[in-house]
């Protein structure tokens, strides 16, 4: 279930609809898939297009402060934030510790008593150690 959430998304998204149709195109001869495979991948390879996307998707960029999260019985971070690396046997901060940064902010202002840390594991990087 894990591959089908990460695979059936890059079939929908522009650029696996674009490589489909293209491909279609190609197989069955038929210029308008091909064409419009083209056009699809234009369309939304323009920056004005894909900012705006990205934005309507993502939604405010802005951490919300302490002050304004209410109060809870545990806080969660999720995990993700960490990188393997030779020579660094517990591994190298990623672009996510803002999670965890957050999560001892939110911890040390009181926000929950308890603060729980996760260690997702995906199948396919069973050799690196969460």
């Amino acid at each position: 279930m894990l591959f089908l959430s990460k695979i059936l998304p890059l079939l929908v998204l522009p650029l696996g609809l674009s490589i489909i149709c293209m491909l279609a195109g190609l197989q069955l001869r038929k210029s308008v898939l091909l064409c419009y495979g083209v056009l699809v991948l234009c369309i939304f390879s323009m920056p004005v297009i894909s900012n705006a996307l990205m934005r309507l998707v993502e939604g405010s960029s802005r951490k919300a402060p302490v002050r304004v999260v209410p109060k809870a019985d545990a806080i969660v971070v999720l995990s993700g934030m960490i990188h393997q690396v030779d020579g660094a046997p517990l591994g190298e901060w990623g672009d996510a510790v803002d999670r965890f940064e957050g999560g001892i902010d939110l911890f040390k202002a009181g926000k929950a008593p308890v603060i729980v840390f996760t260690r997702g594991q995906i199948p396919w990087r069973s050799n690196e150690i969460p």
